[in-house]
């Protein structure tokens, strides 16, 4: 499953309910603040599968009504999407007259108006024009304005969002397209292309035209606006083991960090997420504020009737966790940081999508309803006003970015005005600690009529503008030569930011001629774990044969051939000049079938003092099956003169093999390490199919001498006996769990047989796995949440981990995540067993989603309470 991602930065308050009026019979949602008021103005059967919203001068409402979005064959509703006006004729404020503005729209996803007031609707691949120059009421006709050319079938990550400024410019964002190639080709022949890049946003006149990139690196950026302030923000949502999701201050030639080339988990060390200078890719942009699983929209508050504390502030709405969220702004350098926290919660059956305000000031959102993404009939729009007058409120009209879009916020506009005047302005910048200034300055830098100035701070004795150099000169047109004689004047560089950032360009630019060279970067004692990473990751696609797929643009960037490292690696592993935590990082990278000269040197490390090496050699000898590898853990195991943390690794990989003898690990339940003795009941567990092992746990459970009780636990869980005293609900649980627990013992149970959590789920974002990798899960979601998801993964999930089950025409059923649909009906799912299937469409006797995630419920029942505990202690810890 997906876990959730949390509310980052969020203040989770009591709940109180607002006032609410709607229908009978309707469940409704909690309102946080008594002075709004949610009403319910249309339902299904008016209103089904709703996703986008737009309301014009005299509020009227039009809805994007969703039919085509993974219909079922059988589906009873229209063939096309089609645009609904809601018109209220008598200003009573109830909505009698539903019309049909434009159909014919396939895969829509959002509408807007530009400023002239004509509609726009985005389509998966398209962008259409909708005039009514005749103000029938029924739009003339779909005069599509820009394309998009791929092989990607996806719907949510193509084209997604759309905006426009005061000058209506139109601003549109696409998603990350599965790392297909790409063209969007405007109405005047001009395009943006890609490949293996992140999703981005795109800037053209209102026509379609004059076409460009404007920002990059997003995964799915769905809902895109400006805010009171001019500035253009998006909701992003995340990889899967990247969060929380974002809300992101969109400045033209910002990189936001995701790159499709290397996989979806996110974590690979090219990509970033966060803005951390220490942990991401130099040069990218942090965002605004975390936002929860699944932000549709944003809305500024600047235009609506609420009270004057919601100035300068905005809605996000959030499907997966049934929520609306309010982020009040505040500056941060000349950007911005937001305070979260949740203003409307509902049931499982609130999905809120698209926002817009009327020309009264109150907000409409249209409402999923269900969380299936298959068209489902289902559909709500509410309305959110306020019982209280308000007066500065900025009425009427919608909001559009300033005339300088780009430069919007008015601190930002005056640093870019300062920058721009003066070579010392850009230093400046450059020396900001503010990373917006810092862009601000790199973008001036690369300026053709600055290339003298590059060239200085590249030899400068502050690391801070030898990293803009390099950064600038990127932007800047060089000639290949010329990119590759600066990139390789930085790969040696005393900082190792730095050199990651060269390693970086050599690879994302293909600078082949430098493979020779960029086994320098990793040589200085200040080496660190990511830089070797990023080392590996640019020796894996810099070759000729990389760059040569890459040109022919065939299949998914992710699936283009990388170089097997495995010598390199060796070569670094065993190298006993790098750093413990360098060589441990090599050392983890070796993987079966190894040859005996690696699995001795394996054996060798396992016994040696370096800590960070033996741990690394221990866990790649547990995948080993030859009696040497099992013959080392086992010694470990037993040597009460080793750390108990090598001792339980060593527990852990023995547990995995079903050869072990397991009489000798009996004498360690009585070890005089407590975490030793644990690991060794939670490892005979494995084996209580043995008869001695099972007489020596049933003798443990009824003697009457006192053992401890993480050892009586293990071995009643395993002879399906009590356990103790365990949590009998959600409620028990939670409390339980809050607090505690060992994250070292929580990792071994994570790894452990009878938890399965590693079938699904890698900790390194290495490994293509049924479920997302957890490796920085901590980032997303709290404890609450992570104890929420394992007692009940079903109750709220991401609808990509959605259970799908196919019945065959020969009657086998398949059960698991939908991976691609294909042309003639074939299917490709990565069955619960974790292995790839291609059903082809003649064989497909019935294909239906489920209402359940993908990851089974009752993982808690194979677990000792503790063991549970010690779980969650660890996932929380993973930062």
């Amino acid at each position: 499953m997906r876990w959730l991602c949390g509310i980052g930065a969020c203040c989770i308050w009591g709940w109180f309910a607002g006032v609410i009026a709607a229908a009978d019979n309707t469940t409704l949602p909690m309102v946080a603040d008594p002075d709004l008021r949610l009403t319910l103005i249309a339902s299904d059967p008016d209103i089904v599968t709703p996703i986008g919203l737009a309301i014009d001068a005299s509020g009227r409402l039009f809805v994007l009504e969703s039919h085509t979005h993974e219909a079922a064959a059988d589906y009873p509703g229209p063939d096309s999407d089609r645009i609904k006006v809601f018109a209220d004729e008598d200003g009573d404020g109830d909505y009698e007259s539903v019309t049909i503005f434009a159909d014919g729209l396939v895969q829509g996803l959002t509408i807007a108006f530009s400023p002239v007031g004509d509609l726009y609707a985005v389509c998966a691949r398209s962008v259409y024009r909708l005039p009514d120059r005749d103000q029938d009421g029924r739009c003339d006709g779909l005069q599509r304005i820009i394309d998009v050319k791929t092989k990607g079938r996806y719907s949510h990550n193509a084209l997604l969002g759309i905006t426009f400024d005061a000058d209506g410019n139109l601003f549109l964002s696409r998603g990350n397209l599965g790392g297909q190639a790409y063209r969007v080709v405007g109405s005047d022949g001009t395009e943006v292309r890609g490949y293996g890049d992140g999703g981005n946003i795109m800037l053209s006149d209102a026509d379609g035209g004059r076409l460009i990139e404007y920002a990059t690196g997003f995964w799915n950026p769905f809902g895109i606006k400006f805010d009171s302030g001019g500035r253009l923000l998006c909701v992003d949502n995340d990889p899967d083991a990247r969060g929380p999701n974002r809300l992101i201050h969109v400045v033209r030639g910002g990189d936001y960090g995701y790159r499709s080339l290397h996989g979806g988990s996110g974590t690979h060390p090219y990509q970033g997420w966060d803005g951390d200078p220490l942990s991401d890719p130099p040069g990218t942009l942090p965002y605004i504020s975390g936002t929860g699983e699944a932000p549709c929209d944003l809305l500024d508050l600047s235009r609506t009737n609420f009270p004057t504390k919601y100035r300068d502030s905005l809605l996000v709405s959030v499907w997966t966790e049934n929520t609306i969220e309010w982020h009040r702004l505040r500056q941060k350098g000349i950007s911005i940081t937001a305070d979260v926290e949740r203003l409307i919660q509902g049931n499982a059956d609130f999905r809120p999508v698209a926002f817009d305000v009327g020309p009264r000031g109150d907000v409409f959102f249209t409402d999923w309803v269900q969380v299936d993404y298959p068209n489902h009939g289902r559909g709500r729009i509410w309305r959110l006003s306020s019982t209280r007058t308000r007066t500065d409120a900025m009425l009427p009209g919608p909001m559009f970015g300033s005339r300088s879009s780009d430069k919007a916020g008015e601190r930002f506009r005056q640093a870019a005005e300062t920058i721009a005047k003066s070579n010392q302005g850009i230093i400046d910048a450059l020396s900001a600690a503010d990373p917006f200034q810092n862009h601000l300055g790199v973008m001036q830098l690369a300026a053709p009529e600055n290339s003298a100035l590059r060239q200085k701070l590249a030899v400068s004795s502050d690391p801070k503008l030898r990293l803009a150099s390099l950064l600038a000169s990127r932007r800047a047109t060089l000639s290949p030569d010329q990119a590759m004689r600066v990139a390789d004047g930085f790969l040696t560089d005393a900082s190792p930011i730095i050199r990651r950032a060269a390693l970086i360009w050599a690879g994302e630019d293909r600078l082949v001629d430098l493979q020779d060279r960029i086994e320098d970067s990793i040589r200085p004692a200040n080496t660190t774990p990511v830089l070797l990473e990023t080392f590996l990751a640019t020796a894996e696609i810099l070759t000729s044969e990389f760059s040569e797929a890459f040109g022919r643009r065939v299949v998914k960037a992710k699936q283009l051939p990388r170089k097997d490292v495995g010598t390199l690696v060796r070569r670094i592993a065993w190298d006993s000049s790098n750093q413990p935590a360098v060589r441990a990082i090599a050392i983890r990278r070796l993987q079966p079938p190894l040859t005996d000269s690696t699995a001795e040197r394996l054996i060798q490390t396992a016994h040696s003092t370096d800590h960070p090496a033996a741990m690394a050699a221990i866990g790649v000898l547990g995948k080993l099956t030859d009696p040497r590898s099992r013959e080392c853990l086992m010694t470990i195991a037993m040597n009460s003169s080793r750390s108990s943390e090598l001792r339980c690794e060593a527990l852990l990989m023995l547990a995995s093999d079903p050869a072990v003898e397991p009489k000798p690990l009996l004498s360690l339940l009585d070890d005089a390490q407590p975490n030793v003795a644990e690991e060794a009941a939670r490892t005979l567990r494995g084996f209580v199919a043995d008869p001695i092992v099972r007489a020596a746990a049933e003798r443990r459970l009824e003697s009457t001498l006192v053992s401890p009780d993480a050892i009586m636990r293990h071995f009643a869980m395993a002879l399906g006996r009590p356990a103790g005293d365990r949590p009998d609900d959600l409620d028990g649980w939670l409390q339980y769990a809050a607090l505690g627990g060992d994250p070292a013992a929580g990792r071994r149970v994570f790894l452990s047989n009878h938890a399965t959590c590693a079938k699904c789920h890698s900790l390194s974002g290495r490994d293509d796995t049924l479920g997302p990798d957890l490796g920085r899960i901590a980032l997303s979601v709290d404890r609450a949440q992570l104890i929420r998801s394992v007692l009940d993964p079903s109750a709220d999930f991401a609808p990509q981990y959605q259970a799908w089950t196919i019945l065959t025409a020969d009657g086998q059923v398949v059960t698991g995540l939908q991976i691609d649909q294909k042309a003639g009906g074939a299917i490709e799912i990565m069955s619960t067993e974790g292995v790839m299937r291609r059903i082809e469409g003649e064989d497909v006797e019935d294909y239906q989603a489920s209402r359940r995630s993908v990851m089974p419920s009752g993982l808690e029942q194979n677990l000792t309470a503790k063991e549970f505990r010690d779980l969650i202690a660890f996932l929380a810890s993973r930062k």
